[in-house]
């Protein structure tokens, strides 16, 4: 199997394998999620859901606020759009669906190299050794609020290390950035890591609905930011203070000086120990 690129016969036999119904595969996209939300609009060609859109190459990927999503051949590049009432789940529980996705991409990590020990950046990032490993955003369609879209970008075979020495890498991204294949001596093949994924997200999404609190523990036993000041970037303002940890919405509690505030959204811009 192939380590940088996958098959379309490939993708569509995840439609007899995983959970997903419709599949579309793009050569090249400007952003999945763009062309997620872009079918969700048109009311005269509802898709079967779960569906995925994957690319072989994203041009401008987006992360959370002004932030942009780097890839080249060997990552994965996807969005999953859900109805989340089939998970018994609505829009209310974006945040924590946000929180599960991490930790299905911490587990599929895990699943191939059980010496990585992936840690999770609330409310969106996964970070091997200190450098980012993958990225996640969720978003609501306007016109569909039990539908999520949800996009994932993983970085699998596409090394960092290599990129570098090729002058093909962002600079600003070099020291905080890695992948699968830098950390772990073990190759996975891309479908493989797809297919792994696409399952360990259907688990961790089932038991929202009736572990929550058990999806919680696992997040919080690999969040990177418990104990550390935090600043986070919420528009125009920006919230300073101690993170005590992630409530039951799925919300990041900062302590101030005489009180604690918890927040579902935001862009963390500063960690200190």
């Amino acid at each position: 199997a192939d380590l940088y690129t996958i098959t379309t016969d490939a993708l569509r036999q995840l439609r007899t394998t995983t959970f997903v119904k419709t599949i579309i595969h793009c050569d090249e996209a400007i952003s999945t999620n763009d062309h997620a939300l872009r079918i969700a609009r048109d009311d005269s060609n509802l898709p079967d859901l779960p569906l995925i859109v994957y690319t072989d190459r994203q041009t401008a990927g987006r992360g959370r606020g002004q932030n942009r999503w780097w890839s080249a051949a060997g990552s994965l590049t996807f969005s999953l759009m859900i109805d989340a009432s089939a998970y018994q789940l609505d829009r209310s529980h974006q945040p924590l669906i946000s929180l599960g996705t991490g930790l299905a991409v911490a587990t599929t990590l895990t699943r191939f190299d059980p010496s990585i020990k992936p840690q999770l950046k609330w409310p969106n990032d996964v970070h091997v050794g200190g450098r980012k490993i993958a990225g996640i955003l969720s978003e609501v369609p306007q016109n569909r609020p039990h539908w999520i879209v949800i996009g994932v970008g993983l970085n699998v075979n596409n090394s960092i290390q290599k990129a570098l020495c090729e002058k093909t890498l962002p600079l600003e991204i070099a020291d905080i950035a890695t992948a699968l294949c830098d950390e772990s001596l073990t190759p996975v093949p891309l479908i493989s890591a797809l297919a792994t994924l696409l399952d360990h997200l259907h688990q961790q999404w089932c038991r929202l609905a009736y572990d929550a609190p058990g999806v919680l523990s696992d997040f919080r036993q690999r969040c990177m930011l418990t104990g550390r000041l935090v600043s986070l970037r919420i528009g125009d303002q920006v919230q300073t203070g101690r993170c005590l940890g992630i409530n039951e919405q799925g919300a990041i509690v900062l302590q101030h000086d005489e009180s604690s505030t918890a927040h579902f959204g935001g862009i963390v811009e500063r960690v200190v120990d």
